[in-house]
């Protein structure tokens, strides 16, 4: 009897290769997600940039409670070509405040002119830039209070605020005469009272000219002879030096030199020179008796210098179903909407058309500063010195790069520091070759489990790079 051929033992099947596959496509897409969220993250989404401030002795601070640089009523920011003066709040340094300069393409504010102990302006009046980048100040320390003048140079007070003149003075021009800078200062209507046993002026209530660091002087035709005058307004020419307006009691007018020597003339051959010529900021300054014919401006208290002397940057409301600002730069009109909450957008459109987001900034919540940069870009700025920079179209040219976007959440602020989203997002994007090279090198130990080794690299690639989507996605949209 034959005997049947022994069967052959059963061989393990060849194990499939259909989990890695589906593991590595799962990879492949989350990867490719999370890329594709980077690269199209709109520049509009990201925030701000900050500005490094530094106190008077050139040592940075940061500082959440200060409230940066808010100007006043007449004054809020100066552009001097790529540099901008402010006049910044009390900080740490400087108790008493002080002027601030920001270089805003390079990031750098710094505050190098602390007020003096009770001399902190209440309204700047004018400014005046000098042959060699200064500037000089005059202010006031209180709305109706004396007049207080400075001259900044390029790392601290040249000539220190001091009082010029008491109250119930006006600053009718600044100029710069000799490298000096000259305040000319008339009494007001009621400081130039007559005596009525004598019919003289009170000699303290005589117009003179202050030189901001030198002697105050009282030029001969303000002196008043007989019969008696009131001072209106001075005006400077640069060959005769100040011409003095006064209006005598019987209320003829005239022009006198600083020889004392007067001419009458009709009202409409009085000498004028506008508000930026005599250096003013101040509209109630510039409006005083009438004589300046440029109106001052109803909201901006923004400036540029122009051969030394300020231009105002024109500047409106626009009331419709959302609040604009409206600048008007070089010739086009730049509306501004500022963000009504943390969630909304900064939005910018030059000339008609709709507008675009261009940052998303907590920091943006107030009215910006407009500052024209080099190349026909444009600078946008908070009071603190968070700033933009868009081109001459209104589209941001400088984005935050996606790791420090993350880290301030999605650009909610620049006070927020939260590393997590970077190393999450960095997870996504080289989690798979990071797992490659670990797998690799694990395999070449254990040549037998090369396959679960690889599986386990990328389950955990998939699992931890959808929580990290999961979590940043919203910030990258």
């Amino acid at each position: 009897m034959s005997k049947e051929p022994a069967s052959a033992p059963d061989t393990p099947a060849a194990p499939t290769r259909a989990p890695i596959v589906v593991l590595g496509l799962i990879a492949a897409a989350l990867c490719a997600t999370a890329w594709m969220m980077r690269v199209r993250l709109p520049a509009g989404r990201t925030g701000a940039r900050p500005m490094a401030w530094h106190r008077p002795d050139g040592v940075a601070f940061r500082d959440d409670r200060w409230t940066g640089c808010r100007g006043d009523t007449a004054l809020r920011s100066i552009v001097d070509d790529e540099r901008v003066w402010l006049s910044c709040e009390p900080g740490p340094g400087f108790p008493d405040g002080g002027l601030g300069v920001v270089e805003p393409l390079r990031g750098a504010g710094h505050i190098r002119w602390p007020f003096p102990p009770g001399l902190k302006p209440a309204v700047f009046v004018a400014v005046r830039g000098g042959p060699r980048g200064e500037l000089a100040v005059v202010y006031r320390t209180a709305i109706q209070g004396p007049l207080v003048g400075g001259v900044a140079g390029a790392t601290g007070w040249i000539v220190a605020p001091a009082q010029l003149a008491p109250a119930q003075r006006t600053l009718r021009g600044l100029r710069w005469a000799g490298g000096v800078a000259e305040a000319a200062i008339v009494p007001d209507a009621l400081a130039s009272q007559v005596d009525p046993a004598t019919l003289t002026v009170d000699p303290a209530a005589v117009a003179l000219v202050a030189r901001l660091g030198g002697a105050t002087t009282v030029p001969s035709a303000a002196r008043c002879q007989a019969p008696p005058c009131r001072h209106r307004d001075a005006v400077h020419d640069d060959r005769a030096g100040w011409q003095w307006i006064i209006q005598e009691w019987d209320q003829t007018t005239g022009v006198a030199d600083d020889r004392g020597e007067v001419r009458r003339v009709e009202r409409g051959e009085l000498p004028r020179a506008t508000r930026q010529d005599r250096g003013l900021l101040d509209e109630f300054e510039a409006a005083t008796f009438g004589i300046d014919p440029v109106p001052a401006p109803q909201f901006s208290r923004n400036f540029r210098l122009v051969a030394g002397a300020p231009e105002v940057i024109p500047m409106e409301l626009e009331h419709g179903e959302e609040l604009r600002f409206v600048y008007q730069l070089d010739d086009a009109a730049w509306k501004v909407k500022t963000p009504d909450s943390q969630s909304d957008g900064l939005r910018i459109v030059v000339g008609a058309g709709a507008m675009e987001v261009v940052a998303h900034d907590s920091a943006f919540l107030g009215e910006p500063i407009l500052i024209p940069a080099a190349g026909d870009r444009v600078v946008v700025m908070t009071d603190r010195g968070n700033h933009i920079v868009v081109d001459a179209s209104g589209r941001r040219v400088d984005p935050l790069d996606v790791a420090e976007h993350l880290r301030r959440r999605g650009s909610v602020g620049a006070f927020i520091d939260e590393m997590r989203h970077v190393w999450l997002a960095r997870w996504a994007w080289y989690g798979p070759l990071l797992c490659l090279v670990i797998a690799s090198s694990l395999a070449v130990a254990a040549r037998r489990r090369r396959r679960a080794i690889v599986m386990t690299a990328m389950a955990t690639y998939v699992v931890v790079a959808t929580i990290a989507l999961i979590d940043i996605a919203p910030l990258l949209r």
